[in-house]
This record gives structure tokens, sequence and C-alpha cells, in this order.
């Protein structure tokens, strides 16, 4: 059953990572934002887990955006972050539709950056 054209509603920012030395040698995470793009998000699941002696709320979701020049580009060490609500999320893998015309993103919210 084919699914309608993706309803894409959310901006979200796409971020490489962007090592850079604290001075002393060690290393400090940085992000470069690379571009933004329109997307539709599709939660599939929930969850909790403990970090650092807390419990935080875990989603996974997919994040489907247009198949691009730049969206090729995107990597697993990468980030989304949402434009409307400043939320980070890590990428776990990216996945071309069958039809070719879309990528599905893999992602998760609510975990270290």
């Amino acid at each position: 059953m084919e699914r309608g054209a993706p309803q894409l509603f959310e901006k979200i920012r796409l971020e490489s990572p962007a090592p850079a030395s604290d001075g002393y040698g060690g290393p400090i995470a940085g992000w470069n934002q690379e571009f933004t793009v329109r997307a539709e998000f599709i939660y599939l699941r929930a969850g909790e887990a403990v970090e650092q002696g807390r419990l935080v709320g875990q989603n996974t979701i997919v994040v489907r955006i247009r198949r691009s020049s730049e969206s090729l580009r995107i990597a697993p060490d990468w980030r989304i972050v949402n434009r409307r609500t400043g939320e980070a999320m890590n990428i776990r893998s990216i996945i071309p539709t069958t039809d070719r015309r879309y990528l599905d993103v893999t992602a998760q919210t609510g975990v270290t950056q």
C-alpha cells in the first residue's frame, strides 16, 4: 500500500561534528551547521533510559527528507536539530525510500550528544 506524499511540515538543521582543542590537548565536541531542509517526523517508539543516575525519555523517530546532493552527504555521526524546538537528535541510520525520492533518517532523541 503506497503512502501519500510526505508532509514536510517540520524544518530541521543538519550538523556535522567539528572537533576542536581545549588548548591543553583535550578534545572539545562542537558542531558545524551544514544545511537546513523541510522534513516529516514519523514517531516509532518511546522509552526511558537511566543516564547519570536519572531517568531520561527517549524517542526513536524516522525523519523523512527529500533526496538531494546535500542530503546524500549525511553520515551517521551527524545530528539533526529541530528548528522549532531546538531539540537535538542523534542519527542512527540513513535509508533511501523505495521510490528513491526521499531519505528516511532514523534518529533518536534524549541521548547524550
